[in-house]
């Protein structure tokens, strides 16, 4: 039947998430054998390819079939999808180019899908480096300040968090933070934060929120500082594991740049142009930075393929985190 492709596309999508890649991939080729239109099967394939680091690959097929589902109603994800690849295949100008093309005219006020798709793909970029992106956030903040006060679920504020951190006024932050309710706390509850390390889903949000505002505005060490005990909660916000990967990614970055900072010689030009001057950064912070990422990144990796950026980034920190002890260790010992 008509249906049943889409089953199969959904089934292959479950069995992604469940990280069971081999039958996954069955799944959506069946369904793409039944109906080689059918979009969501390209969209499990895509999360397939990408979960185990067959980018090129990806690359060629939602390239090659853009006319099977050009038309659907993922249209702007896919196109999100072929973004993301091109940024783990270093081609940042491409990525941007698939946002320009599908994803940028999907956005509206009443079309949070794709304003998630547009955050999180320029969010991506701003945490490669990527300049330039400061006309292409402006097309999403109309949607995110329509959204900002519904507070839907924790994966819309994110998303609208991201928007809001890069394109809007700080008063902007303020409302969207301020008008979120207040975690329900009550001793002996399961919301109790003293009783559970697991803080309640309210809190979870607003401290997510909370870090990439940090971030945004140049303090890396309090996005570390709100992240870091946050890493392995992420998947209560919804999403897929790629669509939750961005919160670590955006953890690495700032684990790096707070590494970077630390590491600074400290001056009275350097800590009143810095819009992190407010942190206290010493070599043990630039160590704790460094060792931080190394964890990060080595967790990232147990359940990542093995690409060349992320490999890069884990021995970073690592020879980083060394060189700093090293260096303090030969102080010690010169000043003993």
């Amino acid at each position: 039947t008509a249906v049943q492709p889409c089953l199969l596309a959904m089934q292959a999508f479950a069995l992604n998430e469940q990280r069971a890649y081999e039958a996954a991939r069955a799944a959506a080729q069946k369904a793409l054998q039944l109906d080689s239109r059918t979009a969501w099967a390209y969209h499990a394939l895509a999360h397939i390819c990408t979960e185990t680091g067959a980018f090129d690959e990806a690359i060629a097929l939602l390239n090659g079939t853009r006319e099977a589902w050009a038309a659907s109603v993922i249209n702007h994800h896919l196109c999100w999808h072929l973004g993301l690849l091109f940024i783990e295949v270093g081609d940042e100008a491409q990525a941007l180019a698939e946002f320009d093309r599908g994803v940028a005219a999907a956005v509206s006020p009443q079309n949070m899908f794709a304003l998630s798709d547009g955050s999180s793909l320029l969010w991506r970029l701003h945490l490669r480096g990527v300049e330039g992106l400061a006309g292409r956030w402006q097309l999403l903040v109309e949607a995110a300040r329509s959204n900002m006060l519904h507070h839907r679920s924790a994966f819309d504020d994110l998303h609208i968090a991201f928007v809001l951190a890069s394109a809007a006024s700080q008063a902007d932050a303020a409302r969207f933070l301020t008008s979120r309710r207040p975690s329900p706390v009550s001793p002996g509850s399961h919301n109790n934060r003293e009783a559970s390390p697991v803080p309640p889903l309210p809190t979870l949000t607003r401290d997510l929120c909370s870090a990439m505002f940090a971030y945004g505005s140049g303090d890396y060490a309090e996005a570390v500082r709100l992240l870091l005990p946050l890493r392995h909660s992420v998947h209560r916000i919804g999403g897929s594991h790629l669509q939750q990967r961005v919160i670590i990614l955006t953890l690495l970055a700032a684990c790096q740049r707070a590494a970077d900072l630390a590491s600074m010689p400290t001056s009275s030009s350097t800590s009143s142009s810095s819009p992190s001057s407010s942190s206290s950064f010493s070599s043990s912070s630039s160590s704790a930075a460094n060792r931080a990422g190394a964890a990060v990144a080595a967790e990232l990796l147990s359940v990542s393929p093995p690409t060349p950026a992320l490999t890069a980034i884990l021995r970073r920190f690592q020879h980083a985190a060394l060189a700093v002890d090293s260096g303090a260790q030969g102080s010690a010992s010169h000043q003993g």
